[in-house]
């Protein structure tokens, strides 16, 4: 293995784990946060929601790319991780930007009243 191939296979790893990115929450009304060990669900719109529910909080992930590679997967991760930890049952993804510099995510998080 070439000395180039070694310096590539080291820094790759490196670029992908310092990406930066910045998971922000914003209530919606009066919503009460408090987590739960439930795997929260996705959704791609409201209409194939069968249940009742509440809009608790808007979640926006915005991740700077300059700084890395960006990996979709880890940063809806990362917004499930944060939608459970103030106890959204599921989020309904709103939207999602991307640029040459940054790209950020924004799902609604819900919790179902039923």
């Amino acid at each position: 293995m070439s000395k180039f191939n070694i310096l590539i296979f080291l820094i790759v790893p490196f670029l992908i784990l310092t990406s930066c990115t910045t998971i922000s929450v914003i209530p919606i009304g009066d919503a009460i946060f408090g987590s739960h060990e439930e795997k929260v669900l996705v959704y791609a719109n409201r209409s194939t929601i069968n249940k009742e529910y509440e809009e608790i909080a808007i979640i926006t992930a915005k991740v700077d790319a300059e700084f890395g590679i960006v990996d979709d997967e880890a940063t809806m991760s990362k917004i499930l991780s944060r939608a459970q930890s103030i106890g959204a049952h599921a989020v309904i993804f709103e939207e999602e930007d991307i640029s040459e510099a940054a790209q950020s995510i924004r799902v609604t998080a819900i919790r179902f009243t039923e």
